[in-house]
């Protein structure tokens, strides 16, 4: 998640998403490189980006070489625990400790603490507290409409190391579909249970993240540095992967166990329970797949039934 600029996965926005929301961008706009990075499922962070040393670039072939020197957050934010936001920010000392010890020094929900980072976080802290996850997964429906329905938007077949494929749209940023359908987010069977039953969704989530504490590498660890690093590049490797007109594009294990790591920061943002409940139900109600095919459908698009119910 490169962060430019918006709340809830990994850049932000280079304009308000509000002021973004209300002009109506169009094809243009959105082709010329003036609309927001909207990155719905990481982390709105601002960071810096600089070369990685070349003993961190381990498994990455055919890929920039990213590193982040972490400057938090330029203005500090007001807390307010309604929104969300619990601190006004966190230090760069404190960036680099293991996210669950950080969580458990000021105590309460990790996504409150980290609130002030962006919606990404302050959203899914109240989606905790009022233990419904609907505001949260329709939040971003006109980004998304934005970024899926006009014709530039082809999809994009994403060839795994492992053989699987899947046929994207979200050319503005592929991280997020990967990062669904790595951890099978957009696969489930019952997607309005999953949306909906916020008790169903922190079992899915509480399963899924017990999975990751076994399969990700120093899970108890990750820092909220390490997390930024793997986001930048993974972000990049991708984007730079979709440059260009092509049409598919080879995906090697180290992008795809970053989406494992994405997906564990937020089961360690979790405090006493909750995991990755916002990005899941997010997921489930944004796509979906047809049976026996590998291209992904929208529920912007008309593709997918709507599973959000007011």
């Amino acid at each position: 998640s490169r962060w430019k600029t918006l709340p809830m996965a990994s850049r932000a926005l280079r304009i308000p998403l509000l002021l973004f929301l209300a002009q109506g961008q169009n094809d243009d706009v959105l082709m010329d490189g003036t609309l927001p990075a909207c990155h719905l499922l990481q982390t709105k962070i601002h960071l810096q980006s600089n070369k990685i040393t070349k003993e961190k670039e381990t498994q990455r072939t055919n890929e920039p070489n990213f590193s982040v020197d972490f400057p938090f957050f330029e203005p500090n934010v007001t807390p307010n625990v309604t929104l969300g936001i619990c601190l006004p920010n966190v230090t760069s000392q404190e960036a680099a400790q293991p996210i669950a010890d950080v969580v458990a020094h000021y105590g309460g929900d990790g996504y409150c603490t980290f609130g002030f980072a962006g919606y990404w976080a302050s959203g899914c802290a109240i989606t905790r507290r009022e233990q419904s996850a609907l505001y949260y997964a329709t939040q971003f429906n006109a980004y998304y409409t934005a970024v899926l329905t006009p014709t530039w938007a082809t999809p994009f077949t994403l060839q795994l190391f492992d053989g699987r494929t899947v046929a994207i749209r979200n050319r503005n940023y592929p991280l997020d579909d990967l990062y669904c359908y790595v951890n099978g987010w957009y696969s489930f069977k019952n997607r309005a249970q999953v949306v909906n039953n916020f008790t169903y969704l922190e079992e899915i989530s509480d399963t899924w993240c017990t999975h990751l504490a076994n399969i990700v590498p120093g899970f108890s660890s990750i820092s909220l540095k390490d997390f930024a690093k793997e986001s930048n590049g993974d972000e990049e490797f991708l984007e730079n992967l979709m440059k260009h007109g092509a049409s598919s594009g080879h995906v090697p294990k180290s992008v795809v166990d970053g989406m494992y790591l994405h997906a564990a920061v937020k089961c360690l943002l979790r405090g006493p329970k909750g995991g990755a409940v916002c990005d899941i139900a997010d997921c489930a109600a944004q796509g979906c797949f047809a049976e026996s095919s590998n291209e992904l459908l929208y529920t912007v698009r008309g593709e997918c039934e709507s599973v959000t119910v007011k």
